[in-house]
C-alpha cells in the first residue's frame, strides 16, 4: 500500500512539472520563466518595490542582520550565474541574485541596505514590496511567509540562544532550526534558535563554569573591555567533535554571533578546565591553521590558505577594524604585513566573490588611502601616502641631462597622479648652468626617476627645410607640372621622390620659365630646425617712412601756434617665413608654416603708406625628401608692352612713329615649394639613414 502511494505521489509531481512547463497551470506556472527585471522602484518615502516587471508567486525570507535580508523566489530562474547590482537605490548598498535550486526553481536575492535602515518584505498583487520600519519597531527574525517546499530532514534540535548568526563566506557552516526552514548546502540559514546539524548529539557534552555577564562592546579596535572578555574562564570537553559543534557551544556560553567560512570544519578533541577563553581559541583555532577576530559579540573564523594566490570565492567583512582585516589577510596569504603607527584604524565593510587575495589586499589598501612598501620578499609595510614619501633611507643623486630640461622631468612627475603620490618634488633642485637635476630620495624612488629621465631625455631630430618662393603668371602654372585647380593641387607631377630627387625636373622647368619671363624666383632660403622648435626666415628691407608730429610752440593773442616736426619710422617689408617641424618616430614630418609678404605700394603726402600684404598658414604632413607645393596668393599686375618692327626700332625717330603700345593686365600667383630633409639621424634608424645617404649621393 505504501509503495502504491509513493508511486502515486511521484506521478502527480511529474504531472505538475509537465503542466507547468507547458504553461497549463493558472497559479505558479504563470510566474515561471527567466528572471530578468533587476530594477528597484520607489513607491513612497518608506516603501520600495523590487523587480516591478516580474510577477512573483511566493517568497521566503531570512534576516541575516539588521540591514541584511535574504529573499527566496520559487518558480523563477536566473541565467548567467551570480550577479551583483551595486546601489540600485539610494537606500540599498547592493543586491546579489543567484539561482540556488532546480526542480523546483529557486532564485535567491540577498539585499544589503544602508546602515540604520531595516525593511520587511511582503507580497502585494504578486509584487515584492519592502516596507521600511523604524529603529524601535520590533519585527520577527523570519517573516511569516510560506516556506519553500524542500525535502524535510529529521534532526535533533537542542535549544540555543537567539542572536547566533552563521554568515556565508566561502563555504558556510550549515546550522539547522527546530522548525523546518528552507535550506541548501553552501547557503546562509538564520533561524530564531540556531542548532548544530550533528545527529543524536549528547545534550550535556559541554561542562562550563557559571556564566559571567559580559559588558556591551563598542565597535572599535581591540579595547580593554574585549581583552577582559577573552580572559574569562571556561571549562569545556569534546572528543572528536566537529569544529562547528565546539563553536556552537562557545556561542551559547558567551552569547556570541559566529561568522565562519566553508573551510572551518574538521573533528577535534578539546579538554579545558578553568582556562581563559583566549587560550581555548588559540589552541583550537590559531594552532590548527584558522584565524579569528573578535569585534564586540561577533566572532569571525576564517580558514587560512597555503598560497598567496588563493582565491576568495566569497568573503564578507562587516564592521571589522581595518587593522584586523589586514591582519586576517596577512595570515591567509602567509606574508608579513607591518602596519605603520600613523595608520588610523577604522571600520571596513566589503563583500567580494572570486577575487584573489593579492587583488583583495591591493583593493583594501588603495580604497583606504594607504600604500604598501616592500621590505623583503615576504614582508611589507603598510603606511599612509604622506608617510610613504618620507619613509626609508634617502640618498642624494644628481642626474645630468643631455637633451631634456630639468623642468620637463619635474612636469612629467607632477602630471602623473601615481608618480606624484610616490615622489615628492620638494626634494628636487634644478641647476640650469649644467642642465642637471639633483634629487634627495629613497633608492626605490631614485630608480623610478632614472626611468622617467631615460624616457624623456631623448635626442631631438632635426630637418633641413628648403623653400622656394615663386611668382608665376597663372596662365603658365601648368608648365611647371602644377595643377592648383584640381583636388590634388599640392602635389608635384614628377617621378617617385623617394628614389629620384625632384629638383632636376622641377629645376629645369623653373629655369626655362624664368628665362622666358614667365616666372620669377622671389627667394630660395634653406633653414635647419629642431623637432617642435620654430625657425624664422626674414627676407626684405626697412623703408624709412616720414610722418609729421604737431606740438604747440607758443601762444599769441590770436591763439595757439602749432609747430610741425617731421620724423621717420622704419617699415618692415619683404618676406617672413615661420616653420615649426614635428618629426614622428616613423620619420614623417609635420610642418606648421606661416608665410607673410608685405610690400609698400605708395606713400601719400602726409607720410601714410599704402601696404600690400599677403599671408598664408598651412599645416602639412610629408615624407622625408618629399616636395609640397602651396599656392593661392594671387595679385593683379598692369604692364605696358611696346613693340615696333625689327629694323626700324633701331632708328629713334622711326621707332617712335612705328611703335605700338599695349596695356596688359595679368594675374600673378605666388607659389611656395617646400622640401624637408632629415639630418643627424640616429644609428638605430638604419633604413631611413641609408635612404637619406642615397639621395645625397644621387644629387652629387
Amino acid at each position: 500500500m505504501q509503495n502504491q502511494r509513493a508511486r502515486c505521489r511521484t506521478a502527480v509531481r511529474w504531472a505538475v512539472v509537465c503542466l507547468s512547463m507547458l504553461g497549463c497551470l493558472n497559479d505558479g506556472s504563470a510566474f515561471a520563466g527567466v528572471f530578468t527585471d533587476l530594477s528597484v522602484t520607489e513607491l513612497s518615502e518608506k516603501r520600495l518595490c523590487l523587480f516591478a516587471g516580474q510577477e512573483i508567486s511566493d517568497i521566503s525570507t531570512r534576516v541575516i542582520a539588521s540591514d541584511v535580508l535574504e529573499i527566496d523566489l520559487p518558480d523563477c530562474t536566473f541565467a548567467g550565474g551570480p550577479k551583483i547590482v551595486l546601489a540600485p537605490h539610494a537606500k540599498i548598498k547592493f543586491l546579489r541574485i543567484n539561482q540556488i535550486g532546480r526542480q523546483p526553481d529557486i532564485v535567491r536575492v540577498a539585499a544589503v541596505f544602508e546602515p540604520g535602515l531595516t525593511f520587511v518584505p511582503k507580497l502585494e498583487n504578486r509584487r515584492l514590496i519592502l516596507d521600511q520600519i523604524g529603529e524601535t519597531t520590533k519585527r520577527p527574525l523570519v517573516a511569516p511567509l510560506k516556506p519553500i517546499p524542500l525535502p524535510p530532514k529529521k534532526e535533533f534540535a537542542p535549544e540555543k540562544p537567539a542572536g547566533y548568526v552563521a554568515e556565508k563566506l566561502q563555504e558556510p557552516i550549515t546550522l539547522k532550526v527546530q522548525e523546518p526552514v528552507p535550506s541548501k548546502p553552501r547557503e546562509f540559514v538564520v533561524p530564531e534558535k540556531a542548532v548544530e546539524p550533528v545527529p543524536e548529539r549528547p545534550r550535556d557534552i559541554v561542562q562550563i563554569a557559571p556564566p559571567r555577564a559580559a559588558p556591551e562592546m563598542p565597535r572599535a579596535a581591540i579595547s580593554a573591555a574585549e581583552r577582559d572578555f577573552l580572559d574569562q574562564k571556561v571549562s569545556i570537553q569534546f572528543e572528536q567533535q566537529e569544529l562547528t559543534t565546539i563553536l556552537d557551544a562557545l556561542a551559547q556560553k558567551f552569547g556570541l554571533r559566529v561568522f565562519a567560512d566553508g573551510g572551518v570544519k574538521g573533528k577535534y578533541t578539546v579538554h579545558a578546565v578553568d582556562m581563559p577563553l583566549r587560550e581555548v581559541l588559540k589552541n583550537l583555532l590559531l594552532q590548527k591553521n584558522f584565524q579569528y577576530t573578535l569585534r564586540g559579540k561577533d566572532l569571525t573564523v576564517i580558514s587560512l590558505g597555503q598560497h598567496a594566490d588563493r582565491v576568495a570565492r566569497e568573503l564578507l567583512f562587516k564592521d571589522l577594524g581595518l587593522k584586523d582585516a589586514l591582519q586576517t589577510l596577512s595570515k591567509m596569504m602567509n606574508v608579513n604585513l607591518i602596519i605603520h603607527e600613523a595608520v588610523t584604524d577604522k571600520s571596513v565593510n566589503f563583500y567580494v566573490e572570486n577575487l584573489s587575495l593579492d587583488e583583495l589586499l591591493e583593493l583594501l589598501i588603495s580604497t583606504n588611502g594607504l600604500v604598501m612598501k616592500p621590505h623583503n620578499e615576504n614582508t611589507y609595510i603598510i603606511m599612509a601616502k604622506e608617510e610613504a614619501k618620507t619613509f626609508g633611507n634617502k640618498q642624494y643623486r644628481t642626474f645630468k641631462l643631455v637633451n631634456a630640461k630639468p623642468a620637463e622631468v619635474i612636469s612629467m612627475i607632477t602630471g602623473s597622479k601615481s608618480l606624484s603620490e610616490k615622489i615628492d618634488t620638494a626634494n628636487m633642485a634644478v641647476n640650469d648652468r649644467i642642465n642637471a637635476l639633483s634629487v634627495y630620495e629613497t633608492p626605490e624612488n631614485l630608480d623610478l626617476i632614472a626611468k622617467v629621465i631615460e624616457n624623456v631625455d631623448e635626442k631631438l631630430k632635426q630637418a633641413v627645410i628648403e623653400v622656394k618662393l615663386l611668382e608665376v603668371n597663372r596662365s603658365f602654372t601648368r608648365e611647371l607640372g602644377i595643377d592648383l585647380n584640381s583636388g590634388n593641387g599640392v602635389n608635384v607631377n614628377v617621378p617617385d621622390i623617394t628614389r629620384i630627387p625632384t629638383s632636376y625636373a622641377l629645376g629645369a622647368r623653373l629655369v626655362m620659365l624664368e628665362n622666358e619671363g614667365k616666372a620669377k624666383v622671389l627667394s630660395s632660403p634653406k633653414i635647419r630646425a629642431v623637432h617642435n622648435k620654430k625657425a624664422t626666415i626674414n627676407i626684405g628691407k626697412k623703408i624709412p617712412v616720414p610722418y609729421f608730429r604737431y606740438e604747440v610752440a607758443s601762444t599769441t593773442y590770436l591763439g595757439y601756434v602749432p609747430q610741425t616736426y617731421k620724423e621717420y619710422r622704419d617699415l618692415d617689408t619683404g618676406i617672413q617665413l615661420d616653420v615649426t617641424p614635428e618629426i614622428s618616430h616613423d620619420n614623417e614630418i609635420s610642418l606648421d608654416i606661416n608665410l607673410k609678404i608685405d610690400e609698400v605700394v605708395k606713400i601719400n603726402d602726409d607720410g601714410q603708406p599704402t601696404r600690400d600684404s599677403r599671408s598664408t598658414h598651412s599645416y602639412i604632413r610629408v615624407q622625408d625628401g618629399e616636395t609640397v607645393v602651396l599656392g593661392g596668393l594671387i595679385t593683379s599686375q598692369n604692364t605696358t608692352d611696346t613693340s615696333s618692327p625689327a629694323l626700324i626700332n633701331k632708328i629713334p625717330l622711326l621707332k617712335r612713329l612705328t611703335s605700338k603700345t599695349k596695356n596688359v593686365k595679368s594675374d600673378v600667383e605666388m607659389i611656395m615649394l617646400v622640401t624637408p630633409r632629415l639630418v643627424n639621424l640616429d644609428e638605430a634608424d638604419e633604413q631611413t639613414a641609408e635612404k637619406a645617404e642615397l639621395v645625397v649621393q644621387t644629387r652629387n
